[in-house]
């Protein structure tokens, strides 16, 4: 739900971890590959949240939910919860283009959402960009 971008400041040791390079790892050029990659960029956000702030961080996320889902350019966002581990959270994005998931993730942080969320986690998330092979 809240991708974030490189932002300069408060999120400056998070913003290598997420950013999508358009000329990075998920360049198709980069993998010698016989199938070539879709434009979808699928977005995977691993999050620790504390214990005690489970409740309110689902609260606010489900609360959010819809606007992320409507965002220009995203096509899919669940939030995954390890029945095992229900502090263990996953965002699962889908987006349209690199360009569309990185216009998100910059709306986000100047709502000063990066803020907000991180009040509720245990630890840094974790974010993993992917990329899909077929159609």
């Amino acid at each position: 739900m809240l991708g974030l971008p490189g932002h300069a400041g408060a999120t400056a040791g998070v913003s290598q971890q997420i950013q999508v390079d358009p000329q990075g790892p998920l360049q198709q050029s980069r993998l010698p590959m016989k199938h070539g990659y879709v434009a979808n960029v699928v977005m995977l956000a691993e999050l620790t949240v504390k214990q005690d702030m489970l409740d309110a961080f689902l609260d606010y996320t489900v609360a959010n939910l819809a606007i992320s889902r409507s965002y220009p350019g995203n096509l899919a966002f669940d939030i995954l919860i390890d029945e095992a581990r229900p502090n263990q959270v996953i965002f699962y994005e889908v987006w349209e283009s690199v360009k569309a998931q990185q216009d998100y993730m910059a709306w986000r942080v100047q709502a000063g959402d990066l803020t907000k969320l991180r009040s509720f986690l245990a630890s840094e998330a974790k974010f993993k960009p992917l990329r899909c092979i077929a159609p």
